[in-house]
């Protein structure tokens, strides 16, 4: 799921700065991006707000 479909910031209040999937860095995604599993999200928010996107995430 891109990262637009999914509504980050809209739904758990993050930002999403930059995704690496493996040796590939995407600074500042835009919401056409679909990180594939594994890959190392740099976000921003409120710990509570990263705490559950990252739950979710996780899922």
């Amino acid at each position: 799921m891109s990262l637009g479909n999914a509504a980050v910031r809209d739904e758990y209040g993050v930002a999403v700065l930059a995704v690496r999937d493996g040796a590939r860095w995407r600074l500042a995604p835009d919401g056409d991006v679909t990180p594939e599993a594994g890959a190392d999200l740099i976000a921003v928010g409120t710990r509570d707000d990263l705490d559950r996107f990252g739950r979710e995430a996780a899922t």
